[in-house]
């Protein structure tokens, strides 16, 4: 548990708003995407779609910031935790 504690308390705040924004696109796709499909297609295309999102976001910065990996596995991270409260939401 220390470790885990360690771990948590040494991650940069840009690593959480990665992880939170990766939340949100798989809950906004998720929702949008309920409304035509089944739902573990919702699921596999959420993540797809933050995926897609974090990779694009992570070109921008190619040019505008730094791009960094660790950011991206930070948002596809969030989808990922999304998934069980998708699943227990519907």
């Amino acid at each position: 548990m220390k470790k885990m504690k360690t771990f948590l308390y040494g991650l940069k705040a840009d690593k959480y708003l990665h992880c939170f924004a990766g939340m949100v696109v798989a809950q906004v796709a998720y929702g949008l995407l309920a409304i035509a499909l089944p739902k573990w297609a919702c699921m596999v295309l959420s993540v797809v779609s933050v995926a897609v999102v974090g990779g694009l976001k992570e070109l921008v910065d190619v040019k505008y910031g730094v791009p960094s990996w660790k950011d991206f596995v930070a948002t596809v991270t969030g989808a990922i935790v999304e998934l069980p409260i998708m699943m227990l939401w519907n």
